[in-house]
């Protein structure tokens, strides 16, 4: 049993080539870690979903976690939530950080207030590479 009449099709084929012709960004894989988190490149995800895939928010228990800095490690994953429109009224001096895209491949981020290049967290930032760490970015507007 299903559908016969072709003409039923075409509406919502029509709708979907209209929808595709719109997408203004192609999703990439997160290479490297393509096995480990359920997640790509260039998409749109709640705080939460992000957290779930990062293993910090289970079926049993939910992660506390609500700064803009997360540390993962076990993993050597520095994990950074910024928010590059920020207005004096939603947020304190201390935290309206000058966070902007270079371009693809670079973003300047800096760092927390309270974080000091001598800092043992100031020291993984800035040896994250050599020390075999990671960094992953989730911006918003």
């Amino acid at each position: 049993m299903g559908i016969k009449d072709p003409r039923l099709y075409q509406e919502p084929m029509d709708l979907l080539d209209s929808q595709f012709c719109n997408i203004n960004f192609v999703d990439k894989p997160l290479v490297g870690f393509e096995d480990e988190y359920p997640l790509d490149l260039y998409c749109a995800y709640t705080f939460d979903q992000i957290l779930v895939a990062l293993g910090k928010h289970t079926e049993q228990k939910r992660s506390s976690f609500r700064e803009g800095v997360l540390y993962l490690a076990e993993k050597k994953l520095d994990v950074f939530f910024v928010t590059l429109n920020k207005s004096e009224k939603d947020y304190s001096p201390s935290t309206m950080y000058q966070d902007y895209s270079i371009n693809e491949e670079l973003f300047h981020w800096q760092s927390q207030s309270r974080t000091t290049v001598e800092s043992l967290t100031g020291q993984r930032y800035l040896n994250q590479a050599a020390r075999g760490g990671n960094v992953l970015f989730f911006v918003r507007e």
